[in-house]
């Protein structure tokens, strides 16, 4: 049976419709006022309709461009990489390491170096936890499960599981492998059964809303600052000082920058929730799932033998 595509769910309301209402109750104060004359005249069921389509819209680009922003940010955090380590190859001139190094150089070096061993990663990255979880030593023993056992069921080649960079795999490609595993974990624990998995669909929902609502502060943030320097370069050509609706675009777009970094910071930490209980899900509805099913299947043989 083929699926409604025009059947919403919880989904598509906060991942589309909620920032895209967002975005146009953000843009409402920039309309002419010949404009919101002529919204007042529209028949309200028409209208609804209308923003609701028109929030739907709005709420697929927003959510492309935080995507945008993303890849921008592992575009660039790349770069940085590569340009990394042809100075580390090249060598970095002025360090001594030698028993007349300054006291204050040697400290400096050691610094550098403690820095060096910390994993970098794109600052718009939200696979941090998943990330940091594969690469810590101390792991629980689900964890420790999950690692060793999902890629073999999921058929993914990661590479030295226990280590932030194998010997044949660079920094790179194993946060590639790892997102591959996280997204390929997902969609098989999503699809296992009907239901699917409400709490990593609920942690899913919340990121995909606060990942959408980053792009749409920062995007009205920017025009609302724009628009209050414009009021306020007007006023001074009218020999007046920035009036209170110049003001209100001021203090609106500083905290439209305030709640940009606090969704921000929340699109992590559901996705970091959500790393978590797909990790802990897949070894309670897979993996434990298929033990118990492999040791079924060796009682049942062994039951055969000693007949």
């Amino acid at each position: 049976m083929v699926k409604n595509v025009w059947q919403f769910d919880l989904f598509d309301f906060f991942s589309y419709i909620a920032p895209g209402a967002v975005a146009i109750s953000l843009a409402y104060p920039l309309f002419p006022e010949d404009v919101v004359e002529g919204l007042g005249t529209v028949d309200g069921t028409a209208l609804a309709l209308a923003l609701a389509l028109g929030a739907y819209v709005v709420g697929h680009f927003a959510q492309e461009g935080s995507d945008w922003l993303n890849r921008v940010s592992k575009q660039s955090f790349e770069e940085r990489q590569e340009k990394r380590g042809e100075t580390e190859a090249a060598g970095v001139p002025g360090e001594t390491t030698g028993e007349g190094a300054d006291e204050g150089e040697t400290s400096d070096l050691e610094a550098r170096e403690a820095d060096e061993k910390k994993p970098d990663r794109p600052w718009f990255s939200y696979e941090r936890t998943f990330d940091e979880i594969a690469n810590s030593g101390a792991k629980d023993q689900v964890q420790v499960a999950f690692f060793e056992r999902a890629p073999e069921v999921l058929g993914v080649d990661l590479d030295e599981v226990g280590s932030h960079e194998g010997e044949t795999t660079t920094a790179a490609d194993r946060r590639d492998q790892l997102t591959t595993l996280f997204h390929t974990s997902k969609a098989y624990l999503l699809t296992r059964t009907d239901g699917g998995s409400g709490r990593m669909e609920k942690f899913q929902t919340l990121h995909e809303l606060f990942h959408s609502l980053v792009s749409v502060f920062l995007l009205f943030g920017v025009v609302y600052l724009v628009w209050a320097v414009a009021l306020g370069l007007g006023g001074l050509a009218r020999g007046s000082t920035l009036g209170a609706n110049g003001v209100w675009f001021l203090v609106a777009g500083v905290v439209l920058f305030v709640f940009a970094s606090v969704s921000y910071r929340l699109a992590r930490y559901y996705r970091a929730n959500q790393s978590k209980v797909l990790i802990t899900e897949f070894y309670t509805e897979v993996l434990l799932a298929d033990r118990s099913d492999e040791h079924g299947r060796a009682e049942s043989g062994a039951g055969a033998n000693g007949q």
